[in-house]
């Protein structure tokens, strides 16, 4: 297991969290790395930290008095009491509300309270001094969430989280495996929970109570009250809950740093959810971590403005719940969306909350330049013509002199791309960061020109590493690397000669990490805890990773992603992928997922093509009655257009690719074919191939029984 004890940073007591953030060292200073002396062994490279910690403890926590999530806030509170901490649309209301750290404190002792008084005088054998039940949160983003976790937190109670993409089978799974008893949820689950605790009585028999976060009436919601009562569960809302507290306030039960905070299960790529086992002391590195390679963020915000964040990834992630305590550190405010469930809103309130933070993934990141480049294509207005000109103007300075950190600048278009960054809220940004996934070079130039940003960076983390574990400098987007690691872990690498990955002979290998950042075990699984670390307390990420000349890592693949063909090839799907987004990706191509047979001797493709780019090739190379939209789909996919676009737009380019390494078929679809709803990605947009698989299975079997297209192809309008 990996080392749990003895990790501390050296800054003296007396200095405030404050001091302390301003004596850190900045992103840029944290971007080298060390061997460490000594320390290869057969099949691995040296071990490996960030410069700054060589000879040092790893960081463990960002100062010696702050050893809990509580002791943050308690810090916070005491400086910032009427500071805005959470902020929040109302019903029916148009414009935000806020809720200070003092009224936050207020609201997290009664919701404690309401807790464990309901607990207590219902359930006695569930109430114990030590609380050693797990609340269950299902819901999307909104203040209550936070909340609800702030108040498990804060008196030693674990909480999970559920999530639509699981799936009611998922769902149930975990239910039954933390046997929680308490569920806060929204009122548009409730029916839904209801109905599987009735199909599954005997499974979910320890969950007791549900909590709404929406108002309940007897009235209006009786069926719901009627079939609760039926099944024995309490049913309450959290106003409910809440003036519960008020009434019968308890003494609250301080978390120790070897508390169990959260239990965060993967959605997993391949199999049922895994439960990540995250302490207290795990989660205060992991926001040591962020608030340490973010210093100099921390430090850039005006004196007396404080910290806006919106709360965009779910919480449910690993990273936008590290987040959202981690904005407590210097007295931040986290704004929630006005309609959580609909991620399509979200720029909506961005407009009003002019974020200094923005945390995302790859896949909002396409969408926002897949809109630009439309407007551009289609709108010829004056406004539109001089922001095109000004991202050109950006782009052709990339392409002669290279990806700096520095962008040139222009007294007019600079002020052109700042009225755009105004226009849709993201003109006050300090940080522009995402991770998750890979993301076209291609696409990151194109924002980066786009929002006038000398840097946009790409950060790596797992759950296992409670959140971000590298990050990136500005100028690394052309190299589709993750940054340098960061002072709270060490890394090395582990040989895989059979896949053609080797430290000595090409500074590759899987990635294996150790350090104070990383979780305390699986839940309920010893086998799969022990089965993920080496004899020497090193976790096996399964992510096969390269390390640059300056030091940073760049993801190549996981290992369980490469398979062979008949012709005995290793091939790294992921590999194959970037490089086709890298070409296409923006233009041409939303996404793309990468498949091939073990007795065939060629690959296939299941390929997002990008509507208005595919509306503009058929206009110029097919009959308008080809046109229809309801038949497009199955236009695309004949042989004779895929053909076409095979030769005029796939093999165009020149790719770093091996000729066994090129896709030879492809289907096509203009909505993005790969998607969490269809259960072939996590919702963090993660590939889950298995599943692509057993989805696209037929797609694929028609595709081999086609076999490959030709590269000789040519005619007129078909």
């Amino acid at each position: 297991m990996s080392n749990q004890n003895g990790f501390s940073i050296a800054y003296k007591p007396n200095y405030t969290l404050e001091e302390t953030i301003k004596k850190l060292p900045t992103t840029d200073e944290l971007n080298s790395i060390s061997e460490v002396p000594g320390s290869a062994i057969p099949n691995h490279s040296p071990i490996f930290r960030n410069s700054k910690t060589l000879g040092k403890p790893l960081l463990h926590q960002i100062h010696p008095e702050y050893s809990t999530t509580l002791d943050f806030f308690q810090n916070s509170l005491s400086l910032y009491p009427n500071r805005p901490l959470w902020a929040y649309y109302p019903p029916n209301e148009d414009s935000y509300k806020f809720i200070t750290y003092k009224d936050a404190n207020q609201l997290i002792n009664q919701l404690g309270s309401g807790i464990l008084t309901i607990l207590r005088k219902n359930f006695h054998d569930l109430y114990r001094p030590i609380n050693n039940f797990i609340i269950s949160i299902y819901s999307y983003n909104r203040y209550e969430w936070t909340l609800t976790d702030f108040a498990a937190q804060f008196n030693s109670i674990t909480t999970t989280s559920l999530y639509d993409t699981l799936g009611p089978d998922s769902i149930k799974y975990i239910l039954n495996m933390t046997q929680s008893p308490i569920l806060f949820t929204v009122e548009s689950k409730v029916e839904s929970l209801l109905i599987l605790i009735n199909q599954n009585r005997e499974e979910l028999s320890s969950l007791k109570i549900i909590v709404s976060f929406d108002k309940l009436s007897h009235h209006t919601h009786a069926h719901l009250f009627n079939l609760a009562k039926s099944l024995g569960l309490l049913l309450y809302d959290f106003q409910d809950v809440l003036e519960i507290g008020k009434l019968s306030p308890q003494p609250p039960i301080k978390p120790t740093p070897e508390f169990l905070s959260t239990i965060s299960f993967t959605s997993g790529t391949s199999s049922l959810p895994k439960g990540v086992k995250i302490t207290q002391a795990q989660l205060v590195t992991g926001i040591s971590q962020l608030i340490n390679i973010n210093s100099l963020f921390f430090n850039s915000l005006p004196k007396g403005e404080s910290l806006r964040l919106f709360v965009f990834l779910p919480l449910a992630h690993i990273m936008e719940r590290t987040l959202s305590v981690t904005v407590v550190a210097p007295g931040g405010c986290a704004y929630f969306p006005k309609h959580g469930e609909d991620v399509k809103t979200f720029f909506n309130d961005i407009k009003v909350v002019k974020p200094h933070t923005f945390v995302t993934v790859p896949r909002v990141l396409t969408k926002i330049e897949s809109g630009v480049k439309t407007k551009f294509n289609t709108d010829n207005s004056l406004k539109v013509r001089l922001l095109r000109n000004a991202v050109d103007y950006k782009l052709n300075y990339y392409n002669k002199v290279g990806n700096t950190e520095k962008n040139p600048y222009h007294p007019f278009y600079d002020l052109i791309l700042k009225g755009f960054s105004k226009q849709i809220g993201l003109h006050e940004l300090h940080q522009f960061a995402f991770g998750s996934a890979p993301l076209s070079p291609a696409t990151g130039l194109f924002l980066k020109a786009l929002f006038n940003r000398n840097r946009i960076n790409q950060g790596y983390g797992l759950t296992e590493t409670c959140g971000g574990c590298t990050f990136s400098r500005g100028n690394s987007l052309v190299d589709d690397n993750v940054g340098a690691i960061g002072s709270t872990l060490e890394f090395r690498l582990k040989d895989h000669e059979d896949l053609g990955y080797s430290y000595s002979k090409n500074r590759s290998g899987e990635l294996l990490l150790r350090g104070p950042m990383l979780f305390s075990g699986y839940f309920k699984d010893p086998i799969k805890t022990a089965e993920s670390y080496d004899e020497e307390g090193f976790f096996l990420t399964g992510d096969i990773v390269s390390i640059k000349d300056d030091g940073s890592i760049k993801i190549v693949d996981r290992c369980k992603n490469f398979f062979k063909t008949s012709q005995a090839e290793f091939i790294s799907p992921e590999k194959i992928e970037n490089e086709y987004l890298g070409k296409l990706g923006g233009d041409w191509i939303n996404q793309i997922w990468v498949y091939g047979e073990g007795t065939q001797s060629f690959l296939v493709g299941i390929i997002g093509i990008e509507f208005e780019a595919l509306q503009k090739y058929l206009t110029l190379n097919f009959d308008s009655e080809k046109l229809e939209q309801e038949n497009l789909v199955q236009f695309i996919n004949t042989l004779e257009f895929k053909q076409r676009f095979f030769n005029d737009v796939l093999n165009v380019h020149k790719y770093k690719l091996l000729g066994y390494e090129k896709i030879k078929n492809f289907y096509l679809d203009y909505n993005t074919p790969l998607n969490p709803e269809n259960d072939t990605m996590t919702p963090t947009l993660k590939v889950k191939r298995h599943n692509a698989k057993k989805v696209f299975k037929k797609v694929i079997d028609d595709l081999y029984s086609e076999g490959p297209l030709g590269t000789r192809y040519s005619g007129s309008k078909l």
